[in-house]
């Protein structure tokens, strides 16, 4: 049978490896769960009923009403509590790929709910991260390094490479996020070298490597330009006709360097890493060669003894062998063939994992020793003995471990056989065309988006995007960085007459710039949650703001020490060129009484 050259070409452009969208699921699963574990230090505050903004005031403020959350069936701590335990446990579920398509769907819906619950923490990151998540659910990026895959018994045979209209619309929709990144900064400031000085200038977002990178203003041109033609052209190397393995390669690269320059000079949350980690699923086939070759190089000594007559345990112990690249001299072995090893597999209800020091470890701690050896992700052992993240790994082990019995006595899944071949084409093709027609709207979205151009998507349709959240504007830093800055004071009259600081935790009064003003507020989503209240056009997200900080104060506070008033200011600082330096000014933006 002939083939077509340009019909190769093209699905080799815009192919995925099922290993490198598998390694991008583990990484959207860390992500989800290390940003539900960073909303949740603030789970009252901004997600319930007594907290910056009441299920009331957002549904009266913010009035979309295709914004759908589950967080609006209750405001109670309790409620969600429960939530953020479910985004927890489907986040451990992508990581480890169980029960993966179903995992997907829910941390898709769970996103954009915990989204559309408070619209004011939200930035550019969780803006592509809940896209990547809709795309997702139409990939197969459970088939490999998951648990579906070594829980079914079946054999089967995978390729390493696959295309299809969901592969295709991850590759436009990682081409877009960049692409239209670097179209909307059409400021005079990222086309005359100054736009990084600009950004960096910002104190609410600098970090000590920011303030000291501004130092080299050679540098800081250079770097300007270097990050809006990178946005620009780079995207086209992962879509290059010719060498698109090596080209891929090199787009990849020079994006996780962009990240990793603007993470660590700029106080942004996870932005970074989820922008490292959505470009996994484009790792040519070529990196997992390379990896492979790794494994030669890899520590030795490790001993891994099993439950011979458990083909559970077997399956699983050679996948974290394969999976933690460990070294081949890793020896696999039934705990029956060592008496010592038998006796202890039955008192530990465990593996055994064994170092070159000849200590046998079990349990949780067996995955660290494991871990240890691994030449790629060595470094997370001493994360794993963290408090908390220990004891979590450890009930984790003991429940797969008190279900080892029923896995291991399960019977293989009948395989279904659909017998209407016709019917099964039909449906393929129909959901094809159904995919494809979203792709063409998403990337009318991001046209629509440019400045001047006429509206391609009918306003009707709105509503489509805003239900999926596939609504998206990529305009990071654009058209040019931000110029308005500064830093908060609130200070607060008691009933005694002092006057406290309700910013710094009841701190004196003082209107001097902090030493790092990106270090004054909990994490990034407060934040951009301040950095919006500063703006006119969510003035009316004040008040509710104020009744907080009333609450929070008077239920900790009594008599003399009770809260009266209160005044917001903003001691506004405006970024000059040339290094200039502006007197900072005090803006009350709004005034509140506690009684």
């Amino acid at each position: 049978m002939e083939t077509n050259p340009i019909t190769d070409r093209l699905k080799k452009i815009f192919s995925l490896d099922y290993r490198s969208i598998a390694f991008m699921r583990i990484g959207v699963g860390i992500v989800l769960f290390l940003d539900t574990i960073i909303r949740a230090t603030s789970l009252k505050a901004h997600y319930t009923d007594l907290g910056v903004l009441p299920r009331t005031d957002l549904l009266s403020l913010f009035n979309n009403n295709w914004l759908i959350s589950i967080h609006h069936m209750s405001g109670s701590l309790i409620f969600e509590t429960i939530i953020f335990i479910v985004m927890l446990l489907v986040s451990i579920s992508l990581i480890v790929g169980y029960k993966t398509t179903i995992a997907t769907v829910l941390a898709w819906i769970l996103t954009i709910s915990v989204q559309n619950r408070n619209p004011l923490i939200i930035q550019g990151g969780d803006v592509i991260f809940r896209v990547i998540l809709f795309w997702a659910m139409f990939l197969p990026w459970g088939k490999r390094f998951s648990l579906d895959t070594f829980l079914d018994k079946r054999k089967q045979t995978i390729a390493k490479t696959f295309v299809s209209v969901a592969s295709i619309a991850y590759i436009a929709e990682i081409f877009m996020f960049y692409f239209m990144s670097g179209i909307l900064k059409t400021g005079a400031a990222w086309h005359n070298g100054t736009a990084i000085y600009y950004a960096l200038s910002v104190d609410q977002f600098a970090t000590p490597i920011g303030h000291f990178l501004l130092g080299f203003p050679a540098l800081i041109s250079i770097l300007t330009f270097f990050v809006i033609y990178l946005e620009i052209y780079g995207p086209f190397l992962f879509i290059f006709p010719f060498w698109n393995n090596q080209m891929r390669m090199i787009g990849i690269i020079l994006f996780i360097l962009m990240q990793i320059g603007i993470n660590t000079s700029m106080s942004i949350g996870l932005f970074g890493l989820i922008c490292i980690v959505i470009t996994f699923g484009l790792l040519p086939s070529t990196f997992w060669t390379w990896l492979g070759s790794i494994r030669k190089r890899a520590k030795t000594g490790l001993t891994i003894y099993y439950d011979g007559g458990c083909g559970f345990c077997e399956r699983i112990v050679f996948y974290i062998k394969r999976a933690l690249v460990l070294s081949p001299h890793t020896n696999i072995v039934k705990a029956s063939t060592n008496p010592d090893m038998t006796a202890l597999m039955y008192k530990e209800d465990s593996w055994i994992v064994v170092g070159e020091d000849g200590k046998p470890t079990t349990q949780f701690d067996g995955v660290i020793t494991a871990f240890s050896y691994s030449p790629i992700f060595f470094f997370l052992a001493p994360f794993f003995r963290l408090p908390g993240i220990y004891d979590l790994g450890q009930f984790l082990y003991r429940t797969t471990a008190n279900s080892r019995k029923k896995i291991c006595e399960a019977k293989p899944k009948p395989k279904t056989i659909i017998k209407n071949k016709e019917l099964a084409a039909f449906g393929q093709a129909t959901g094809n065309l159904v995919l494809a027609t979203i792709l063409v709207f998403v990337i009318f979205w991001n046209v629509d988006n440019l400045p001047g151009n006429s509206k391609l998507i009918p306003t009707q349709l709105n509503s489509f995007a805003w239900m999926t959240r596939l609504d998206q504007k990529f305009d990071m830093f654009a058209p040019t960085p931000l110029t308005d800055d500064g830093w908060y004071v609130i200070p607060g009259v008691l009933r005694s007459g002092d006057e406290v600081d309700l910013f710094r935790d009841g701190a004196p009064v003082t209107y001097e710039k902090p030493a790092l003003v990106s270090r004054t507020y909990k994490d990034q989503r407060w934040q951009k949650y301040m950095m919006n209240l500063w703006k006119t056009s969510y003035k009316d997200y004040r008040l509710p703001y104020g009744k907080y900080l009333c609450r929070e104060w008077n239920n900790d506070h009594t008599g003399d020490e009770t809260l009266q008033t209160f005044k917001i200011i903003f001691m506004r600082e405006n970024t000059l060129p040339d290094y200039q330096t502006s007197t900072p000014t005090p803006v009350t933006t709004w005034e509140h009484r506690c009684f």
